[in-house]
């Protein structure tokens, strides 16, 4: 009786086929992992952004840097967002020193006359566009990206003794030599808000009347009356007693935390906020979709 089974040759053939598959296929399982690590990296630096601003808009001031390994790094433990890329590297951050909590001593009218200060003068940080013009800003945030370094200007730049501060902008050619993931926020759109914002207070937040300023600025402003109402809290709000504007929603999530949201324009805007155990105002987090 005959047996059915495959020849050599179909074999053979067989473990081609596999071969090509498995070589077509690894360079294609690499680049589908680089390119969820960028999405990671340009999600993680975002985040950094949004709670820089939510930061500085509660505590009068944005952070200082933490020197890690000669580098000035973000400050994750003070934002609630993570210290690392997807590359497990530490995200690089940078600000204007007169615009640090500890330089302001957490009052938002100091913050923003020093605000009017670093746009009519070449404070550092700076961005270099690719024509080499540069500009200066509030704050420099950069993900290293899936090289694992500081590319261009930004090895010299982020250094935290001697480094240059100017860093590459948004606009800078990715390469294979250059895939640094670089966010700033600038003084004039800071500025902004602070002409839109009725003053500042000790605490680090303002009072307002419940402006219904649209845009970024509208939203912080009355995000900055609720936190004036609530800033010495140990808890959040069952509900809201203070004016805010039409649109505006309110929701407990904890005994801690609460948001606050408003839609704009397309746009919405949420502002995570969370207290202290022992009362206060812990962080806030604004982000923008």
């Amino acid at each position: 009786m005959k047996r059915k089974g495959f020849t050599l040759i179909e074999v053979a053939i067989v473990l081609v086929i596999l071969g090509l598959i498995i070589g077509l296929g690894i360079p294609m399982l690499r680049m589908l992992v680089k390119q969820n690590k960028l999405t990671q990296d340009r999600t993680l630096v975002k985040e950094a952004k949004e709670a820089l601003i939510g930061y500085a808009f509660a505590h009068g001031g944005f952070p200082a840097p933490v020197n890690k390994n000669g580098y000035r790094t973000l400050p994750a433990s003070k934002l609630g967002v993570p210290s690392r890329d997807a590359e497990g590297q530490s995200i690089i951050y940078d600000v204007n020193d007169t615009l640090t909590d500890n330089a302001t001593g957490g009052n938002l009218t100091t913050f923003c006359n020093n605000v009017k200060s670093a746009i009519s003068s070449n404070q550092k940080p700076q961005i270099q566009y690719s024509d080499g013009t540069k500009k200066s800003v509030a704050f420099v945030v950069i993900s290293r990206g899936s090289n694992y370094k500081l590319d261009d200007l930004n090895n010299n730049a982020a250094k935290s003794t001697g480094g240059t501060r100017i860093y590459d902008s948004d606009d800078h050619p990715y390469s294979k030599d250059y895939d640094d993931i670089v966010v700033s926020y600038s003084l004039e759109e800071l500025n902004k808000w602070c002409l839109q914002n009725s003053g500042g207070s000790s605490g680090g937040v303002s009072g307002g009347g419940g402006s219904s300023t649209s845009g970024l600025g509208g939203f912080v402003s009355n995000l900055a009356n609720f936190l004036n109402k609530y800033a010495n809290a140990n808890r959040a709000p069952d509900s809201v007693d203070v004016n805010l504007p039409a649109g505006y929603s309110y929701s407990k999530q904890g005994k801690r935390k609460s948001v606050i949201e408003y839609s704009y324009n397309g746009k919405t805007y949420r502002a995570k906020i969370f207290w202290k155990k022992s009362g206060g105002i812990k962080k806030v987090n604004i982000k923008v979709k």
